[in-house]
């Protein structure tokens, strides 16, 4: 079942039990450094508010901020214009011009990591920060597991970072057929819409059109972000 290595993170709700899930979670991947970030637009206008929590030492953030680095940083500024995941290290502040940020970086023990970015419907967006004090793994298989797992854990955080700081009105959701409830819950499973498909007796097309709708009614992004809003506010179990 794909809840089954992040389900604690369905009943996340505050700030510390989310840095607990966090940390405990980068520290089972072999990183020693984590950060949750979301930024929440302000309703009616351009402006956005922002709210994180993370492992940082104070000195690495008072160094952080008072030498503005965050304007020269090319992890952010990707994370700011992409949702696609990165792996950064040396190499990726060499080919930046920011050598001189990577070298202060790893002052504090930041060589390698990993960076999450997603974006919702409203503008509103959230990253998850992985970064240890050592190189990554060559590996192509084991890297491509490690971002994998970054961004299964970034689904369901995004889930809980919304709980925390920005709750929805949940009843105003339209009502799920109970095809679409059903197609959701193998999607819980684990299975693909073209097995939902053979156990339910219907096209593969026919499947997806029923989690689309899904996934349309509970404002998600996706069906698998669809599944764990339905968990949450109790639609399936």
């Amino acid at each position: 079942m794909i809840t089954d290595l992040y389900s604690s993170l369905l009943s996340v709700s505050n700030r510390a039990v989310l840095k607990q899930e966090l940390v405990s979670f980068a520290d089972n991947l072999g990183f020693n450094h984590a950060v949750a970030f979301m930024t929440i637009r302000i309703a009616g206008t351009a402006k956005f508010r922002a709210m994180d929590v993370n492992n940082f030492s104070d000195a690495w953030k008072t160094s952080y901020r008072d030498e503005k680095l965050i304007a020269n940083d090319p992890v952010i500024q990707h994370s700011n214009n992409s949702n696609l995941p990165l792996v950064w290290n040396r190499e990726l502040y060499q080919k930046a011009g920011a050598a001189d940020l990577w070298e202060h970086l790893k002052r504090y023990n930041f060589d390698s990591g990993i960076a999450i970015s997603m974006r919702d419907h409203l503008g509103n967006g959230y990253k998850i920060g992985l970064a240890r004090d050592r190189p990554l793994t060559s590996d192509p298989r084991e890297l491509s597991r490690l971002v994998a797992d970054a961004q299964l854990f970034g689904t369901f955080a995004q889930s809980a970072m919304n709980r925390i700081w920005n709750p929805d009105p949940e009843a105003e959701f339209a009502k799920l057929t109970a095809r679409e409830l059903e197609c959701l819950r193998w999607t819980m499973e684990g299975k693909t819409a073209w097995d939902i498909g053979i156990i339910i007796g219907v096209c593969e097309r026919t499947v997806n059109w029923h989690l689309g709708n899904a996934s349309r009614k509970l404002v998600s992004d996706n069906k698998h972000a669809a599944v764990i809003k339905a968990i949450r506010i109790g639609l399936i179990s």
